[in-house]
Order: structure tokens, then C-alpha cells, then sequence
């Protein structure tokens, strides 16, 4: 659905995203030899709150990296639709891809939220 730009969820995230909206997107995926978390915006220029948001969470022990272009593709959300969109009118886009260790442990769970929390707050 989050790929589709012609469905009814891209139709409903254009009608309530402004260029003053804040898109956070979480998402799962097992790849091995990736980080806990990778950020992105669906671009291979990621803005500085990701970069903010990784600091906080690798200083919660979280293995966090931020998908520039090159590192983790597979999890860039370059394909995205709501990026995109997002991106184009000025708003900021958050996508988080977590890894089992992070969606199954409650302390590093916690810590992921409060991370961006802090710095979306």
C-alpha cells in the first residue's frame, strides 16, 4: 500500500500532508549485515533531524545508520510515494526500517520512540 501512488492511502496522506507536516513512517524488515535502524527519507539526501534522531538513538545503544544513496537500499524507501510527495512540497519525511532485535525488545523499543520523541517533540 505504502508503494501505491494511486491508492486510497497515498490519496489520504496528500489530503492531510502541508509543507509544515512532519511524516513519520515505521516499518520491519531482516536483512543481515544491516544496522538495528536505518533512517531515511526516501532520498539520497537525508536532513539533519535524521541524523539527530540516529545520534540519539546509538547513544541508547541502538545500531542506527541514515541511508545517504549508497548504504542499505533495500530500505532507502527511494520507491516511497508519501516521500515523495512530501519531499516535494517542503515537509519533512521520517521512514524508519527496524530489525527484529529492535521490534522485539521492549527497552530498545522504548528507546527508538523517545529518540525521535526528542526530536520531533
Amino acid at each position: 500500500m505504502a508503494r501505491n501512488p494511486r491508492s486510497l492511502f497515498q490519496a489520504v496522506h496528500e489530503r492531510l500532508t502541508t509543507a509544515s507536516t512532519d511524516v513519520l513512517q515505521y516499518h520491519g524488515f531482516v536483512e543481515d549485515h544491516y544496522p538495528d535502524v536505518v533512517l531515511s527519507n526516501g532520498s539520497a539526501r537525508p536532513h539533519a533531524q535524521l541524523h539527530r534522531i540516529a545520534q540519539r538513538m546509538r547513544a541508547a545503544g541502538v545500531r542506527t545508520e541514515v541511508f545517504d544513496g549508497s548504504n542499505w537500499p533495500s530500505v532507502g524507501a527511494t520507491k516511497n510515494p508519501q516521500a515523495r510527495y512530501t519531499r516535494r512540497i517542503g515537509g519533512r519525511f521520517y521512514h524508519m526500517e527496524h530489525q527484529p532485535r529492535v521490534r522485539d525488545d521492549v527497552r530498545l523499543r522504548s528507546a527508538m520512540v523517545e529518540a525521535v520523541a526528542a526530536e520531533l517533540g
